[in-house]
């Protein structure tokens, strides 16, 4: 469900409830011009009939726009653990185990503000700006012991010698794009890019908060003061000093 099926629902009781006010507005009128008709009786039940539709239809709305919430952070939430587990925490802690300093490292995650930030040709862009900016950046290959899988993540500093920064753009966030597509596509008769758009940073904005929640576990103790989540500064996130 979108917030455009949201609006329809709640549109349908607005009108509805609007037809019921003209009923008894036109009732009331037959009774004042025909006294002798007995209307009283559908003008209560009218009555009645309004503040059952505005009750039932504030407590619809309320259900659904709940399910709304329920739905986009299931989602993040979903997108948010696998990122932690399965990449973010993994390549953290093995590069704690290769750093003389391991408590001096912070590990950047870039969170974009629209999805197009992630595509290949925007993250060249970035890292064309970086090298501008004279910045050295490679993209290195962290092999985990005693396992077959190999992860990959990016590093940037100023000189050969110089500190290393360490990042990673959440690029799974792009699954959001069939999630955005599927929930859009009874829309045909519309141009839903604003909607879309609404989407896609309210899911990227919960990804980051659920992304944090999930680094306050306890698990993640060793490894939280590593990890900086930065959500501005496109071309200079590694100068952020604000975290998300």
């Amino acid at each position: 469900m979108t917030d455009r099926s949201l609006d329809r629902i709640q549109t349908i009781f607005q009108w509805l409830s609007i037809a019921i006010l003209v009923a008894s507005f036109v009732f009331a009128a037959l009774w004042v011009y025909n006294t002798s008709m007995n209307l009283e009786p559908i003008l209560a039940f009218l009555g009645l009939f309004y503040s059952v539709v505005a009750l039932l239809g504030n407590w619809v709305t309320k259900q659904l726009e709940k399910r709304v919430k329920e739905e986009e952070l299931s989602i993040t939430y979903a997108l948010a653990h696998g990122y932690m587990y399965n990449y973010l925490a993994p390549v953290v802690r093995g590069l704690r185990k290769k750093l003389s300093d391991p408590d001096s490292m912070r590990f950047i995650v870039y969170i974009p503000k629209n999805l197009n930030e992630f595509r290949s040709h925007a993250i060249d862009e970035v890292i064309t700006e970086l090298s501008n900016k004279q910045y050295i950046v490679d993209t290195v290959e962290l092999v985990f012991e005693n396992e077959k899988r190999k992860m990959d993540y990016r590093t940037a500093r100023k000189t050969k010698d110089g500190a290393i920064q360490y990042f990673d753009f959440p690029t799974t966030l792009l699954t959001l794009e069939k999630v955005i597509a599927y929930k859009m596509k009874t829309d045909k008769d519309s141009r839903p890019d604003k909607e879309i758009a609404k989407l896609s940073e309210e899911y990227i904005f919960n990804f980051g908060q659920q992304l944090i929640s999930l680094l306050e576990q306890e698990e993640f103790d060793a490894i939280r003061g590593n990890i900086k989540i930065i959500s501005s500064g496109r071309f200079d996130f590694l100068e952020a000093t604000n975290a998300l």
